[in-house]
């Protein structure tokens, strides 16, 4: 039998046996997976498109959960760490509770929140330079004036965005005034919060109440009503002079 002969016969053989079929079968399925895998690959139509779904779904649900209940039980968990902690790590903790704790509202007028400075203020001044008060009643130390405005900066005529620098100040101390960057697109009455101070436990050791509650206003997304431009108040001092305090 010659060479020709049984090539043919093999190639008849395989073919009744239906290997062209079990080819094109196998390849088949190998295509099949293989576009299935790279539809629900990272950057598949199908991903994207469950993603979509799932999302319409999820996300209106976890904006109308009530967190409050887990912010209880997370104080609770953090004052029973704080008892039997380092002073160093009361602070951070103390400050994560309150970063924790929701903005009651989705926008804050800027007098309410000169108003939370003035008290602040009042609060932790270091009343180490302020004079003392002798008059009938009981001694306390004498306020003095903190004052707020808005500038705008100069926008390119063809630019939608407008920004301005918010300014907090007080004539006492001024490592105790702050500096904010606003923003707001087209003719939106609300302008965007940007405070430059990252929320991480080092940030954390150090800042305080008035800085923990821009930091929040800004995480929250927050926005600004510009109710007023400029101001300014006297700000009552609410620490009490010791009685060791020598009067001048």
């Amino acid at each position: 039998m010659d060479l020709n002969k049984q090539v043919l016969e093999i190639m008849e053989k395989q073919l009744a046996e239906g290997i062209i079929e079990k080819a094109i079968s196998e390849k088949l399925s190998e295509g099949i997976n293989k576009a299935v895998d790279d539809m629900f690959g990272h950057w598949g139509e199908a991903t994207k498109l469950v993603k979509g779904k799932i999302e319409e779904v999820m996300i209106p649900q976890l904006e109308r959960y009530d967190y409050s209940q887990h912010i209880v039980k997370l104080d609770s968990v953090l004052t029973d760490i704080m008892k039997a902690t380092t002073t160093e790590n009361k602070k951070i903790l103390e400050n994560f509770k309150l970063f924790m704790i929701q903005p009651e509202a989705k926008v804050i007028k800027l007098s309410e929140l000169f108003k939370k400075y003035t008290e602040y203020l009042g609060a932790n001044v270091d009343t180490e330079k302020l004079e003392v008060v002798t008059d009938d009643e009981a001694p306390y130390y004498e306020g003095f004036e903190a004052s707020y405005e808005v500038e705008r900066n100069k926008s390119r005529d063809w630019s939608k965005f407008q920004y301005a620098t918010l300014v907090f100040e007080n004539e006492h101390d001024d490592e105790m005034s702050y500096q904010l960057q606003l923003s707001k697109w087209g003719d939106d009455e609300k302008w965007d919060i940007r405070f430059d101070q990252r929320a991480d436990l080092t940030s954390l050791r150090r800042v305080n109440k008035f800085e923990i509650l821009l930091m929040n206003l800004v995480q929250c997304g927050v926005d600004l009503e510009l109710d007023e431009q400029w101001g300014c108040s006297e700000v009552e001092v609410t620490q009490e002079p010791e009685c060791s305090v020598e009067y001048r």
